[in-house]
């Protein structure tokens, strides 16, 4: 049997329970391999066309910045007891949750991309499909979805 091997490790995060267990899975895949994880949030601003908050961006990213602290700082706590090397970032862009992570992982020449099996309920879910979904049908590398 043939393993494969990663160096670069990118996992999304939207604080929900599957995407936190989806960090877990990749620093302990980060760790085996000792691969670089670069953990990311991914945020939608509005566009000229189409959806647009009733908050301002600037007022939206301020509202949730202490909660993406706190999840990034768990999994940078994480991380660092099991001797990961980490990168944070909030991608900002007009396009979906799962379009945003393709595109980055694309620019970043990511080996894998870890996601949870889903996010955000509801109706926000309505409106912007599985993000789960979305990436293992765009994404140009291997894909690991995690319960």
């Amino acid at each position: 049997m043939i393993e494969a091997k990663y160096s670069k490790i990118l996992v999304a995060v939207d604080g929900s329970n599957e995407s936190m267990n989806a960090a877990r899975h990749a620093i302990g895949l980060a760790r085996k391999d000792g691969a670089q994880l670069v953990v990311i949030t991914a945020m939608r601003l509005p566009s000229l066309y189409g959806w647009s908050p009733a908050e301002s961006p600037y007022t939206w990213q301020k509202k949730y910045a202490k909660e993406r602290k706190k999840w990034f700082d768990e999994i940078e706590k994480l991380a660092k007891r099991n001797n990961v090397k980490i990168q944070t970032e909030i991608v900002e862009g007009t396009m979906s949750a799962q379009g945003t992570i393709v595109k980055y992982a694309e620019e970043h020449n990511v080996d894998v991309i870890v996601v949870g099996t889903r996010g955000m309920s509801g109706f926000a879910k309505q409106l912007l499909g599985s993000t789960a979904l979305g990436v293992v049908t765009y994404a140009h590398c291997t894909v690991i979805v995690v319960k």
